[in-house]
């Protein structure tokens, strides 16, 4: 619903879709396609009325925190007549029917890349982590790691498209896991943490 997907909107700029691109493209971490952005926009210049978006200046959007997660929920609403579905995007998957399923969820492990195989929550799930970056850069925009031994996180909803974007508040919520508690509670969604030695840590 709307009110829901602006709580997004409502995180004081935790959640942020324009300031980061800023900044990658800035960096060559993103492709410059040569628009003018203004460097200091930032989510304070996206507004949002009902199911209308303008926005004040001009910026650049970056909907890469959960795009993923919408694909994920597309492709699964042209697939009708199966019996058993599972798209797996890479981190983002979902699957009809879940129930007394499992989920092989990969993590950044002390030696490498670890693996743990638990029950699933939902229909879908999605995991972000540092095991392709070897711990040296952030999930979130140009923000710093925190220093927990928690480098993966996973989150089980009922849209890949929410478990996408509440992926950003688990990784930001790592040091403070109730930080965030009443969004996830808010989307029925259930997080976990992975910590480098395989500890799976419910928030």
């Amino acid at each position: 619903t709307n009110a829901k997907l602006r709580r997004f909107y409502d995180l004081n700029g935790q959640f942020d879709c324009v300031r980061p691109v800023h900044a990658l493209t800035s960096n060559g971490q993103l492709p410059d396609h040569g628009y003018y952005k203004e460097p200091d926009a930032s989510w304070q210049d996206v507004v949002i009325d009902g199911s209308y978006l303008t926005v004040k200046r001009q910026v650049q959007l970056d909907l890469g925190g959960i795009a993923k997660g919408y694909a994920v929920d597309q492709a699964m609403r042209i697939v009708t007549n199966a019996s058993s579905v599972i798209v797996n995007a890479g981190g983002d998957s979902c699957m009809h029917p879940w129930e007394n399923s499992r989920v092989r969820l990969k993590y950044a492990s002390n030696t490498g890349i670890g693996a743990l195989t638990i029950p699933m929550e939902q229909c879908s799930v999605a995991t972000s982590s540092t095991y392709y970056t070897n711990g040296t850069a952030s999930i979130i925009g140009d923000s710093i790691p925190v220093d927990t031994p928690i480098q993966t996180v996973s989150v089980f909803a009922d849209s890949c498209m929410i478990a996408d974007a509440l992926t950003k508040l688990a990784w930001l919520s790592r040091d403070n896991r109730t930080q965030f508690k009443s969004v996830f509670d808010d989307y029925g969604a259930c997080v976990y943490g992975i910590e480098t030695n395989g500890t799976l840590i419910h928030y």
